[in-house]
């Protein structure tokens, strides 16, 4: 795994949210609408999709719960100046810096090298986890069963 730092700026995002947890995935429910809403108000992509975790403030990595829900967003990136259509949502995401990784395979087996940016890097890397979202940029033709799939993962830090 290579880790970089980077800055991401601003970024208008629209799309879907639900509340789930790990243990009650809804995922593919959340994707399956969101990709359906965007065909029907035709709605052109040009921008990867971004898959974005928006956890509580006291959600802990440490202490995992698994029934601890958060909200899940599935979006897309859109000039600041677009109408939002009333069945998407806007996200701001907030400028800041993340460490990022490219991760290749089954989207059920992320997890393990996520895990280990927790475990391995971020002790050693003179960071901390910061509370503003998580979220990963899917690459094109991007399906969580295909093991070449690949994602962008982006995990807030700060000094």
């Amino acid at each position: 795994m290579e880790v970089k730092i980077v800055y991401v700026k601003e970024r208008v995002l629209i799309g879907k949210c639900m509340s789930m947890s790990f243990a009650n995935n809804k995922s593919r429910e959340l994707w399956q609408s969101f990709r359906s809403d965007l065909a029907k108000k035709s709605i052109s992509v040009e921008t990867p999709f971004v898959n974005l975790h928006n956890y509580p403030a006291d959600f802990s990595f440490s202490a995992f719960n698994p029934n601890k829900e958060f909200d899940k967003w599935a979006l897309v990136e859109v000039p600041e100046s677009t109408e939002v259509p009333d069945c998407f949502e806007k996200f701001v995401l907030e400028a800041g810096y993340y460490a990022t990784f490219e991760y290749q395979g089954l989207a059920q087996d992320c997890q393990v090298e996520v895990q280990k940016l927790f475990t391995e890097w971020l002790p050693k890397s003179g960071y901390q986890l910061d509370t503003r979202p998580h979220f990963e940029e899917l690459g094109e033709g991007y399906h969580p069963l295909d093991p070449n799939s690949k994602e962008q993962i982006f995990v807030p830090v700060k000094k």
